[in-house]
């Protein structure tokens, strides 16, 4: 498995598609997110064919409707009841593992996938060593959010989704800074990572209806 840009390959599977896009809205976002391209809601904007996000940060959708953004509030547990109809892709960036119910959603959101649908999640990759190690020394606040109540490996997501009546059909690794930094600490770091990308702090993979 290759270590990948995560915004990149998920703007390249959503272009001139439709689209929903789950757990859109970022903590905290501000101008800087959207206008430097980090915000991965506002990249897919750019290039889907219709996209319509879900949150339940009411205060953010509210701001971000004002900007002309289609972003709803709903409980993705139910996503099926708040939309009806077929979408091409399904986005679960960084949701997944904030998520207390993850096998209610996927019942939901395979309910909105016809065949060649693909749905893209994206999360933590429980095995990197910067988990790993906070763990091992009792200091796992310091790396685990708050609000995550779950981690994942390639191999249990693929348990999980299967479970769910999915198949993984694309697997890959990515990291939270960018393939390309200048400075000679961080570039030994990526390439540390591009040789053994299971280092890496996220993985995706792409599923489809089994």
């Amino acid at each position: 498995m290759k270590l990948i840009d995560k915004n990149s390959f998920i703007k390249e599977k959503c272009t001139n598609k439709t689209v929903i896009d789950l757990g859109c809205v970022c903590h905290d976002l501000s101008e800087g997110q959207i206008n430097d391209g980090i915000w991965l809601h506002g990249e897919l904007k750019k290039v889907a064919k219709s996209i319509i996000g879900f949150d339940i940060e009411k205060e953010e959708i509210k701001k971000l409707q004002s900007r002309g953004y289609d972003i709803r509030y709903c409980n993705i547990e139910e996503i099926n009841q708040a939309i009806t109809g077929e979408f091409d892709n399904v986005v679960m960036g960084s949701v997944i593992e904030h998520l207390s119910n993850p096998g209610i959603v996927l019942d939901s959101v395979r309910k909105l996938c016809h065949d060649n649908s693909e749905v893209i999640i994206s999360t933590v990759n429980c095995w990197s060593p910067r988990y790993f190690i906070s763990a091992l020394l009792n200091k796992e606040e310091r790396t685990c959010r708050p609000d995550h109540v779950t981690w994942y490996s390639h191999y249990v997501i693929d348990v999980l989704v299967r479970y769910h009546g999915f198949k993984v059909t694309e697997r890959y690794f990515y990291n939270f800074y960018p393939l390309k930094i200048n400075g000679i600490r961080p570039f030994f770091k990526i390439m540390l990572k591009r040789m053994f990308p299971f280092l890496s702090h996220g993985l995706i993979v792409v599923i489809k209806k089994a």
